[in-house]
C-alpha cells in the first residue's frame, strides 16, 4: 500500500473481511471502538444501526 503505513494493507484486509463476514455496514465498522469488541465472549456490540438502535453481533 504505502511505505509510511506498513498496516495499512492489513487494515483494509481487516475491514473487508470484517464486512463481509458480519454483514455489517461500512459506517457501522468505521464507528466501531475497541470497548465494542468482546473478545472473551466471541461478539462485537455495533451501536446506533441504521434506525438508532444497537445490536449484538456473535463473532
Amino acid at each position: 500500500m504505502s511505505p509510511g503505513t506498513p498496516l495499512r494493507g492489513r487494515t483494509m484486509a481487516t475491514l473487508i473481511g470484517l464486512l463481509a463476514s458480519t454483514g455489517l455496514r461500512s459506517g457501522e465498522v468505521v464507528r466501531l471502538d475497541r470497548g465494542d469488541v468482546d473478545l472473551t465472549n466471541g461478539g462485537i456490540l455495533v451501536r446506533k444501526t441504521k434506525f438508532r438502535k444497537d445490536r449484538l453481533i456473535p463473532v
